[in-house]
């Protein structure tokens, strides 16, 4: 084996490097000093996410139901009879309330319907759209975020606020239908 000086020939043992480590010491001393210069790309990548295996990705089990909500501080809340609805001012204009759905028994590709019925039963919102519903931790299927859009009129508003109202959400999918009517209260929300 050939050896060559480094640092006077002895290591701080006084054992002679060899060349293969002088070259390993020389390329991670390279490596480091190439490597964090201003040329170095770091990419960040995330893993793929699979939702749900083929083979239950259709239907979920259970009997058919379905409940509305809104999420606050990342936990799901059922929307009960004569809970408050806050409506939202958008930061970027638009008036909204944001809803959550939570799906049993049904398939996870349809058409989900909202609307909004101010007190003697004037509509204030409404929205429909084709909508994945996404299979959530605690097992059921979800739609985390369904915006309504509101009418954007002060006066509007204003006489909206505290009025009690009705929310109807019906999910359709694959030929059958699920839906809930909830009593609520109009209130202002985050933004407003």
């Amino acid at each position: 084996m050939l050896s060559a000086p480094c640092f006077g020939g002895l290591g701080s043992s006084g054992v002679k490097v060899t060349n293969h480590l002088h070259m390993l010491l020389l390329c991670v001393a390279a490596g480091t000093l190439l490597g964090s210069g201003p040329g170095c790309v770091v990419r960040y990548s995330d893993y793929p996410v699979e939702f749900d295996a083929e083979e239950v990705a259709e239907r979920y089990e259970g009997e058919p139901s379905l409940v509305a909500g809104t999420y606050e501080e990342q936990l799901f809340r059922e929307l009960e009879e004569g809970a408050p609805l806050h409506v939202i001012h958008g930061f970027q204009g638009g008036t909204w309330v944001h809803l959550s759905v939570r799906v049993n028994g049904m398939p996870r590709s349809g058409e989900i319907a909202v609307s909004l019925n101010a007190q003697g039963g004037a509509e204030v919102g409404r929205v429909s759209y084709g909508i994945e519903l996404v299979r959530a931790a605690e097992g059921f299927l979800e739609a985390y975020d369904v915006p309504v859009p509101l009418p954007d009129d002060d006066v509007f508003l204003d006489d909206l606020m505290g009025q009690r109202g009705t929310l109807a959400v019906t999910y359709h999918a694959g030929g059958e239908q699920v839906s809930t009517t909830v009593g609520v209260v109009f209130r202002e929300g985050l933004g407003s």
